[in-house]
């Protein structure tokens, strides 16, 4: 059990291996905070990959989705820091009740963008490999326009504009 399992569960008072929705949303909040906050960006990629994508209760959240204005913000942001890296195709998860998109960009070369994307907060966390076999990560924050903050909906991804909510 990892840390942050451990804490959060002595937090909830937790004495079994069930996983409630509560717990998932406990985790969302922690990933939030950490997201955020942290100064070491693999610390909220780790979380996330040990304490939610672990969790039964958290797969079945959500589906798969397609916005392709995450998908350009992932290209600019990967090539601006790391031009030999070129996405071709991404797969999306979106969990539309806890604004999150998660998922990953692969490159024709062999390389994967691993990502999450908070659409309330207009913020993101990449985990790039160059190819995976590369020794070296690269971690990266981004930032978009916080859905909850545009004045008339989200961007509508076919015509670039905004449309109703």
């Amino acid at each position: 059990m990892g840390r942050y399992l451990r804490r959060l569960s002595r937090q909830a008072g937790e004495k079994s291996g069930e996983t409630s929705a509560g717990d998932v949303d406990e985790r969302l909040a922690e990933l939030r905070r950490l997201a955020v906050e942290s100064t070491d960006l693999a610390e909220p990629m780790r979380f996330f990959h040990d304490e939610l994508v672990t969790l039964d209760a958290f797969m079945a959240l959500g589906g798969p989705g397609e916005y392709p204005t995450l998908e350009e913000m992932l290209r600019k942001v990967t090539q601006r820091t790391l031009p030999e890296f070129q996405v071709s195709s991404f797969s999306m998860q979106h969990l539309p009740e806890r604004a999150l998109w998660h998922g990953a960009g692969y490159s024709e070369r062999g390389g994967i963008v691993i990502f999450l994307y908070f659409d309330d907060l207009g913020l993101g966390l990449a985990h790039v490999l160059l190819t995976l076999t590369a020794d070296q990560n690269h971690f990266l924050r981004f930032h978009g326009v916080p859905l909850a903050l545009a004045p008339f909906g989200p961007l509508r991804p076919d015509r670039g504009e905004r449309g109703q909510a």
